[in-house]
């Protein structure tokens, strides 16, 4: 029986031909990034031309469904490494040497300020359409059940309506039915 990692899975872990795959909650933890940001970059690999699909995912069985992995190098190249190897990098940034680059004239400081904005402006121009779509969802139950509310309201604005006209011949009916007993008794007594 195989040395099982702490906290790991083995069956989740499948290591065929010095490739590592893991699922994508791990690559997630592993990364620093989140879940959808991981399926974005699998849907990216994919589709490059010459990329064999099961070199990069795979579908796993799992109990009465799957579970899918990712080739945790294929995907550690793509976002450049894991958050444990970034946080000593951003260490060691903290007290940089401001040398300025030929091209732009700007040091190294401002050109990483600069792709960390830019990268954090795409995460939240992400997030920013995610929840706009959600918002256009959620809208659309709205009016939708505005619509069923307007319908069942005019159904109980009629049954009201049929409820006061019953009454209205109920009323009659027995005004009608005393007066005839009434006259029925006036005949008795006379």
């Amino acid at each position: 029986m195989a040395a099982k990692i702490a906290g790991s899975n083995p069956v989740a872990h499948p290591k065929i031909m010095g490739q590592t795959f893991i699922t994508i909650t791990e690559a997630a933890r592993l990364t620093g990034q989140s879940d959808a940001a991981i399926m974005r970059v699998i849907k990216d690999c994919l589709q490059q031309p010459g990329v064999n699909p099961e070199e990069i995912l795979r579908k796993e069985p799992r109990g009465n469904g799957f579970l899918y992995v990712v080739n945790k190098e294929v995907l550690l190249r793509e976002l450049g490494g894991t958050k444990e190897e970034q946080q000593p990098a951003q260490e060691t940034k903290e007290a940089p040497e401001l040398k300025q680059t030929p091209s732009t004239g700007r040091s190294d400081s401002e050109e990483s300020s600069d792709s960390k904005s830019s990268g954090q402006a795409s995460s939240g121009q992400a997030l920013l359409e995610a929840k706009n779509e959600m918002i256009a969802m959620l809208q659309k139950v709205v009016d939708t059940q505005g619509g069923q509310i307007e319908d069942l309201s005019g159904k109980v604005d009629q049954l009201i309506e049929r409820d006061r006209e019953t009454n209205i011949l109920l009323k009659t009916l027995q005004d009608k039915l005393f007066l005839l007993s009434g006259k029925g008794e006036n005949k008795k007594h006379a």
